[in-house]
């Protein structure tokens, strides 16, 4: 997980760049959800999670699925502002 955390640094400082004033605002969150769902991914296709209890396993994909709405919400609000 601080791999992928050191690793998503760079794309992070990119879109921010690209968008704008809001970058380090809706960037941060974004870039955290992402690293968040790369790493529990990395986790699943490695075996890092094999074993694990159902109810572990419901959590974690509940975890991702709030984190995919939050982004789109961020996304939304952000398109908002930019229109205006």
């Amino acid at each position: 997980m601080g791999e992928a955390h050191f690793i998503c640094q760079i794309p992070y400082g990119i879109g921010a760049f690209y968008l704008g004033t809001l970058g380090t605002t809706v960037g941060w969150g974004v870039n955290i959800g992402m690293t968040l769902i790369v790493a529990a991914s990395l986790g699943f296709a490695l075996g890092d999670w094999k074993g694990i209890s159902r109810y572990a396993t419901n959590t974690i994909l509940t975890g991702i699925v709030i984190i995919i709405v939050g982004i789109g919400i961020l996304a939304y609000a952000n398109s908002l502002v930019a229109s205006s």
